[in-house]
């Protein structure tokens, strides 16, 4: 009998994000799998999906169902001693992935996207984000994906993108339309009589706490092109550590890895609830096979900053009690077979802030959230006292920085060990957040390693972004990198961005709406004719980012220097745009990917060729990443190199 932790408290359904847990783990199918003498699940069908468990009969359970169990009893679980991870759970040999299959042979047609937080509402205690990735579109307010909120109102709940004592919108300014107390963008899906607000609030192209990948849409996306969908667990344990903890849902606490572990759970369920239109990939034939079946493919992956905090590099294995219950994490190299049995195909090495693996290119706001804690700290002793603080409060957060704001850290020793696991075993490796001085030894191992493909999940260009007399920031990606990308054979997924840019006369494309597809269009453009790189979308949905902007409507040209620059450029649109959403609304979900965004690129006179390739193109980088006969560099080698920056 394989071990499992006994069930304990279950979460109350105070919120859909709750309800919506429940659901995604009582809906998985039983599968024709080998039987454990443990007891069996009696459900009872509810609106497509299960209610609650009856736990009194007894039989058998399939190996899918023990599994639920294992989940349900990791999420509810206080977890396991010693600072581990706060995880309960077995030896993973209930689920491991599946063996490859036969594959078709032809090629793949249609859009990809690298970079999407689809089940981030289980991340940061469930205390953030309103909506849900399942249910119906509207309806039952405890269980309906895109009900509307409150808004926050003083009067309400307040139950979602509230963080203790007003650190992020009145301390760090942290302010977006849909953070706090927002009572204007209170509308997802409204039905009936109040149709005509449908989305008026939520989904928008500004949306930072509003589920921007309800399964909906993600299908709708799919049925307009969408071929792979690149899904990432992600987490911050100091973000976590400052949300409201009336808001918290569930009991697992704010550690990355545990985190990580309910989210490719989730994943895993929402898989198989929607498996007659999407599947998990777990090698390129694999992703091959579902695409030709007519469903959309799904990678794991995981975007966090405590990345296997605990072990050492080597392959010392998981230490378990009588129970099954995990006690230690065991040995780095071991962590990351664990995650790779597990589904996961890729792992950035750094997030947020530097790990023990890389350094990271600096992101500002996560200064003026630590200043913020800090602030609260000094003027409320004793409050936010067990909030994790990176580089324990030291100045730039323990990070080497030069005078111009670049890292000096990059790829450490313990680094280099785990990028070569992760390569042996043939994983998609995502410089992603990285600092130049690591992407430049990522990509020294990559060509030690037959120029092994690398790719950018989520880039913005650097010749695109930063404007005439602005400092070009580490965060930006410049030429330089995308053309060792492209020897490997890699890719750049471009972040579907809202921002005022430079133009490229190549585009075609009059840049004359700033913040709007007009405004992407010179990124895709730029990345296409001048660099020759393979590109794709990295949407980055419930990423704490805005997305594309509208063209139409009053908040249309939102990145416009001025009022009267945007009213001047909202003149200048005058063609029919795309008759959906995203007209006015901008890229505020999945559903508005190809006939919103690509449709208005078109609109707008982009040739989006390269990106309907893009599907075929990150299968065939796969195929290269477990080639033993790969060779390189692919096409002209680097010719650029670094400039406004110092190597250490």
């Amino acid at each position: 009998m394989i071990p499992f932790a006994p069930l304990r408290r279950w979460p109350a359904l105070a919120t859909p994000g709750a309800h919506a847990l429940r659901m995604i783990l009582l809906a998985i199918p039983t599968l024709a799998v080998p039987t454990l003498a443990v007891p069996t699940l009696a459900t009872t069908t509810l609106a497509g999906c299960t209610s609650e468990p009856d736990l009194s009969t007894t039989g058998t359970l399939s190996t899918a169902d023990a599994a639920l169990l294992q989940t349900r009893a990791m999420i509810s679980s206080p977890g396991p001693v010693d600072g581990a991870s706060n995880i309960v759970q077995s030896r993973r040999t209930l689920e491991p992935s599946p063996a490859p299959r036969t594959a078709s042979s032809s090629p793949v047609y249609g859009v990809a996207d690298l970079h999407n937080h689809q089940f981030a509402e289980y991340a940061y205690q469930g205390a953030w984000f309103h909506g849900t990735t399942l249910g119906p579109e509207g309806g039952d307010e405890t269980w309906a994906g895109l009900s509307a909120c409150d808004g926050n109102t003083p009067d309400g709940p307040q139950d979602h993108a509230m963080s203790y004592l007003n650190v992020l919108c009145g301390v760090a300014g942290w302010v977006t339309d849909d953070m706090c107390r927002h009572e204007d963008r209170t509308f997802g899906y409204a039905g009936g009589e109040q149709a005509d607000l449908s989305y008026s609030g939520w989904p928008h192209a500004t949306s930072w706490a509003h589920q921007q990948t309800w399964w909906g849409h993600l299908k709708a996306a799919h049925e307009d092109g969408l071929a792979l969908t690149v899904v990432h667990a992600v987490n911050f344990e100091t973000l976590c550590d400052i949300m409201e903890p009336s808001n918290y849902q569930y009991f697992y606490d704010c550690k990355d890895m545990g985190v990580v572990d309910l989210q490719l759970e989730a994943a895993k369920a929402f898989a198989a609830i929607h498996h007659d239109w999407v599947e998990i990939a777990y090698t390129p034939q694999d992703a091959r096979r579902i695409h030709s079946e007519g469903k959309l493919v799904m990678v794991l992956a995981i975007e966090i900053t405590d990345l296997f905090p605990t072990g050492e590099m080597d392959y010392a294995p998981m230490v378990y009690d009588a129970q099954g219950n995990l006690l230690d994490r065991g040995g780095v190299l071991t962590q990351l077979n664990y995650y790779y049995d597990q589904g996961v195909r890729s792992i950035q090495l750094a997030h947020e802030l530097d790990s023990r693996f890389a350094g990271v290119a600096l992101y500002s706001p996560v200064f003026k959230l630590v200043e913020a804690i800090l602030k609260i700290q000094e003027q409320h002793p004793g409050e936010l006292a067990d909030v994790k603080i990176p580089g324990d409060g030291a100045p730039d957060l323990g990070m080497n920085l030069t005078p111009l704001g670049y890292n000096r850290k990059g790829l450490t020793d313990e680094g280099r060990i785990l990028l070569q696991e992760m390569m042996r075993l043939g994983m998609l490796v995502d410089i992603a957040h990285l600092s130049h001085n690591s992407v430049e030894d990522v990509y020294a191992v990559a060509q030690e390693n037959a120029y092994y493909p690398l790719f950018h999940s989520h880039a913005k260009l650097a010749e695109i972004m930063v404007l005439p007399g602005e400092q070009p920031l580490e965060k930006y990606t410049p030429d330089w990198v995308v053309e060792e990308v492209n020897a490997t054979g890699g890719m750049i997924a471009l972040r579907t961005f809202g921002a005022k840019v430079n133009s490229y006369a190549g585009s075609g494309v009059e840049n004359n709406c700033d913040g709007s597809s007009r405004s992407f269009a010179q990124a895709v453009a730029y990345g296409d004719q001048a660099l020759g790189a393979h590109l794709t979308l990295g949407v980055d949905f419930n990423g704490f980012a805005d997305q594309t902007g509208p063209r139409f409507g009053e908040k249309s040209c939102a990145k416009a220097e001025s009022e009267s620059a945007q009213l001047e450029q909202q003149a200048q649109q005058d063609d029919a745009g795309t008759g959906t959403h995203f007209d006015r609304q901008g890229l505020g979900h999945m559903g508005l990917v190809g006939r919103g965004l690509l449709q208005d690129l078109r609109n707008v006179g982009l040739d989006t060729g390269n990106l309907e390739q893009s599907a075929e193109h990150v299968i065939q980088m796969w195929e290269r990443s477990i080639d033993p006969n790969r060779t390189g560099p692919v096409g002209t080698p680097p010719t650029l190199h670094r400039r406004n920056t110092a190597r250490r």
